[in-house]
């Protein structure tokens, strides 16, 4: 194994759920805490159920703070060990991981939403295998992915001057995805030191081109600026152009108190908040000036055998 795959240190105690607010949020259908620790080496994963999380909350987009839904999704999967793929039935020789997807959505006026992030993290070392994001809205699709065998950041955007991009990523146990985040920052020790890239699910390609001394540069949530805004100049050359390129990362530094930890810029500023429940599940979390959410339903279940319209009322908790 390689890259993270063979990392220890920070990530051998990942697997914590982060976040901010509190259980008051909770409806009498949706209990405030799930049975079993969440963490990914914890043995409550060996059922096959899925936790199941949602919360509601505001996004700021366009200036505006717009009402939006996220909903997580924790499961114990099998991945081959040649291409990371998923394994229904495994035969032997699989890597156990815990499978963490978000989906967010949200609407602005007639301009749509929806983004993914995908990850997938070794049930033994926490180490990050597999990562994989998206944004779908009104105007276009953008995806992006990463994995520990390749080190190779890829994008595919809509975007002019975007395009088709990677990247080199073998990054270690100091460096995260801005929104592998909620799953794994309550496990990140006290005093750490990050460097924090931007989003996989994020509306623009996180891949750029290369300056030519190093920045200080990029941010936790998905942006505030329109995509339209960004001028085809600030994106990489016509396809065909070979330049240098890199991701944009910030410096923060883990601070906790109690369930809360706090991921803080080096002049003070809290970046994000993030809260989680006695049993390590994630409650609410903020990321500064865009983002506020509280947790207001969670369950263990079978999700993919839950779709008759009956079960709806599972995730849509008011």
């Amino acid at each position: 194994m390689t890259a993270r795959g063979a990392t220890r240190g920070l990530r051998a105690t990942a697997g914590a759920l982060g976040v901010a607010l509190a259980a008051a949020c909770a409806s009498p259908r949706a209990p405030a805490v799930v049975e079993g620790a969440a963490r990914f080496d914890d043995a409550s994963w060996d059922d096959g159920l899925a936790v199941v999380s949602v919360f509601r909350g505001r996004i700021r987009r366009y200036g505006v703070w717009r009402a939006a839904e996220v909903r997580d999704y924790l499961v114990r999967e099998y991945l081959d060990p040649g291409d990371l793929t998923k394994r229904d039935r495994p035969v032997g020789g699989e890597v156990p991981v815990v499978k963490a997807n978000r989906l967010l959505s949200f609407e602005t006026g007639t301009y749509g939403y929806r983004l993914m992030g995908s990850f997938f993290f070794h049930r033994g070392s926490g180490s990050l295998l597999r990562a994989r994001g998206s944004c779908q809205n009104a105007c276009g699709l953008v995806t992006q992915s990463w994995d520990a065998f390749s080190g190779r950041l890829r994008s595919d955007s809509y975007w002019e001057r975007e395009g088709r991009s990677e990247t080199s990523l073998a990054v270690g146990d100091d460096w995260r995805f801005a929104d592998e985040l909620p799953f794994v920052a309550a496990a990140i020790p006290r005093g750490a030191r990050l460097r924090v890239v931007a989003p996989m699910a994020a509306p623009r390609s996180i891949v750029r081109p290369a300056p030519p001394e190093p920045v200080e540069a990029g941010g936790i949530g998905i942006g505030d600026l329109c995509e339209e805004c960004v001028a085809p100049s600030d994106g990489l050359p016509p396809s065909g152009e070979a330049v240098p390129t890199t991701v944009a990362a910030r410096s923060l530094s883990v601070e906790r108190e109690g369930r809360t930890t706090r991921l803080v810029a080096d002049d003070g500023t809290v970046e994000a908040e993030f809260l989680v429940d006695p049993n390590g599940f994630l409650e609410s979390w903020t990321v500064r000036d865009e983002q506020v959410f509280e947790r207001v339903a969670i369950f263990r279940a079978a999700y993919w055998e839950l779709t008759a319209e009956s079960d709806r009322r599972r995730v849509t908790i008011r």
